[in-house]
């Protein structure tokens, strides 16, 4: 794939993470005001999402990493940090979704856990999509640096 398709991949998946937050957050404000019948429609549509967002890494390290590698002298850093994020938000996720198996004991605690994971998570696709996903740096031309023409 080319960087620019690479890029609108992600940002695809990027606004159907950020539609399914949304979903999420009313759920779980609905739980924190004591709607017990909010409970199960959080527990399934939070695994849910987190099984997606799962997925979704595992597209951004298969798509994602291999570009940002070789898009520049930082490349290789980039990529790193990349690993290294995913790597959190995949552990935190799968403890969500360990949390999920038995949920209706401890909702308000579950849906306490999931607020804070969608706000991290809010402030993390911002970033990369500031610097990881930036136009100027997946793109498609290739700029040589210090070449003569004429």
């Amino acid at each position: 794939m080319l960087p620019s398709e690479v890029r609108e991949r992600i940002l695809r998946d990027h606004a159907v993470i950020r539609q399914r937050l949304t979903e999420l957050r009313g759920l779980v404000a609905r739980v924190q005001d004591g709607d017990r019948s909010a409970s199960r429609p959080l527990v399934r549509r939070g695994k849910n999402f987190l099984e997606f967002f799962l997925s979704h890494i595992e597209l951004e390290n298969r798509l994602l990493v291999p570009q940002l590698r070789d898009t520049d002298a930082w490349g290789a850093a980039r990529a790193d940090r990349v690993i290294r994020e995913h790597q959190e938000q995949m552990a935190e996720a799968r403890a969500l979704i360990d949390a999920f198996k038995d949920p209706l004991e401890s909702v308000f605690e579950l849906a306490e856990q999931l607020d804070d994971f969608i706000a991290a998570l809010a402030v993390d696709m911002a970033a990369e999509e500031r610097s990881a996903l930036s136009p100027e740096l997946l793109r498609d031309d290739v700029v040589g640096i210090d070449v003569e023409v004429g």
